[in-house]
């Protein structure tokens, strides 16, 4: 039997919200009438105050402009989580939050079942730029209503069920939290050192001593800047200019040196050494600013952080930007760049593995380019466990909105072994890491499982196929009926004229 022929059959009324209960429109004091200090009714403002289980109470107002009762739920009405419900408490509401008040004869609970079941239907009519919804969209949305006793049994089912569901959401979260600490300690474990002892003792004849290792870093990085200036002279000969060809000769790499602090305080073997990225790579930089008035070229694809996630890149919101020919050498990206988030998520980062110079930087991406001794996927495993330890966001800049600037970029300091080592550690913490992603993978798709059957719960519920009827229970149609009458007396009787003063709910 079909949905819609089974809720024909159901013993359930379609009541509109108007008729089940009361909406309260919120309205806010002005900022000076608000506290943190627990004085007056607790104020309540949006979604972020609910954390699931509770409502967490963080201002106070003595001055409120709207009340509302117990047995309320909370409808958030404007912005980005417009439609977000959950049960509300007694206190003052701001304007973007509605309260609807469920009348004593409904089941308070199952009002709120049937709206998180049903809300897709109202966030549908939400209106503007800022979408908003209006007390019409509402009381005037729908919802199937059983007798008493019938809520009452739907409600008991659903506990019951989503009871069990939580304890396995707890489950795969924990498991969750498991597979994050398991990476982190892999990391650890690899840049410690630790993860290719045995490799090291079986393959001492591939192990490059601290000193040789800096030697053949500067060596590699002086013919890369040789080849530079060779290619900056011309240019500036054929356009007639020397200040960029000036500031090229001053910034001649020096010899790369250990650093005196290591960017971290573990013991690590002795055949490795520590460089920071200002003397390890052979060029960090930011890409170009974005100013369509200024720019001038062709116009070329540009990455900016929206496309840069931890590993990869996703070029589906890629778009271009003017870029001269003479700029190509700063912006493009070449294979084994490797890619880092300015802002946003700072120190977020991926190796770039597509085509050389056809895709470019915008100004909030670092782009690092590394020597050949250098794997760009062992940079990148390396700036990852960075920012797992916290080490990393000790260089942002920034109280609110976090950056990793250049100054800080080139602070970094990087770990430097053998070529063949840096290949063993790679190939063993990918090996392992992907079995990890499966694994997590796996868990997501339980956790989606189990998020369709939370619906699926809900939509037999609500198609009465949860519970088996109670011919004995009080049809809905009665109980309607019975709160129409009740508003009906109250209405017809004479308004005593009160005077209300500031902060007293009218």
């Amino acid at each position: 039997m079909s949905g819609d022929l089974r809720r024909e059959a159901w013993h359930a009324s379609l009541a509109k919200l108007d008729e089940c209960g009361e909406l309260f429109c919120g309205q806010s004091p002005s900022v000076s009438e608000v506290n943190e200090a627990g004085r007056g009714h607790p104020y309540f403002t949006g979604p972020e105050q609910w954390d699931g289980q509770s409502l967490r109470v963080e201002k106070w107002t003595e001055f409120p402009r709207r009340l509302v009762p117990d047995r309320c739920i909370f409808i958030t009405v404007k912005g980005a989580g417009v439609g977000k419900l959950f049960p509300g408490a007694p206190g003052a509401i701001g304007r973007d939050i509605y309260a609807f008040h469920v009348h004593k004869e409904i089941d308070f609970r199952y009002v709120l079942y049937a709206l998180n079941y049903s809300i897709a239907e109202v966030i549908g009519q939400a209106k503007g730029d800022i979408p908003g919804l209006s007390r019409g969209h509402i009381v005037g949305h729908s919802i199937y209503l059983p007798g008493p006793q019938e809520q009452r049994s739907i409600v008991a089912k659903i506990d019951e069920v989503f009871s069990e569901l939580d304890k396995g959401f707890e489950n795969l979260a924990a498991a969750r939290e498991q597979i994050k600490a398991y990476r982190h300690a892999l990391l650890k474990y690899a840049f410690e050192g630790k993860l290719t002892a045995e490799w090291r003792a079986a393959n001492r004849d591939k192990l490059v001593q601290p000193d040789l290792l800096l030697t053949h870093l500067q060596e590699e990085r002086q013919r890369y800047y040789e080849t530079l200036l060779i290619s900056k002279r011309q240019e500036t000969s054929d356009r007639n200019e020397g200040g960029g060809l000036r500031r090229m000769i001053r910034s001649r790499p020096k010899r790369s040196e250990a650093p005196v602090k290591r960017f971290h305080e573990e013991a690590s073997p002795s055949c490795w050494t520590y460089v920071t990225l200002r003397d390890l790579a052979l060029d960090a930089s930011l890409g170009k600013m974005l100013d369509r008035e200024k720019n001038r070229g062709h116009e070329r694809v540009y990455l900016g952080n929206i496309n840069v996630r931890w590993g990869s890149f996703d070029l589906d919101y890629s778009t271009t930007m003017k870029i001269e020919d003479r700029e190509v050498s700063r912006y493009a990206l070449r294979k084994g760049d490797l890619v880092i988030c300015e802002g946003g998520e700072p120190g977020r980062c991926a190796v770039w593995q597509g085509a050389d110079d056809e895709v470019f930087i915008q100004k909030a991406l670092h782009r690092v380019r590394f020597p050949a001794m250098y794997e760009p996927r062992f940079g990148y495993l390396y700036v990852l466990y960075a920012n797992s330890t916290g080490k990393l966001e000790e260089l942002f800049t920034g109280s609110t909105i976090k950056h990793l600037t250049g100054e800080g970029l080139r602070q970094v300091t990087f770990p430097l072994c053998s070529g063949a080592e840096q290949a063993e550690i790679i190939r063993i913490v990918e090996q392992k890491l992907s079995l990890a992603d499966e694994l997590e993978n796996e868990l997501e798709s339980a956790i989606n499982r189990a998020s369709a059957f939370r619906q699926s719960v809900l939509r037999r519920a609500f198609s009465g196929r949860l519970v088996p009827h109670d011919p004995n229970d009080v049809p809905a149609s009665t109980l309607l009926e019975c709160i129409r009458a009740e508003r009906e007396a109250k209405s017809s009787k004479p308004k005593k004229t009160t005077r209300h003063t500031k902060g007293e709910a009218a």
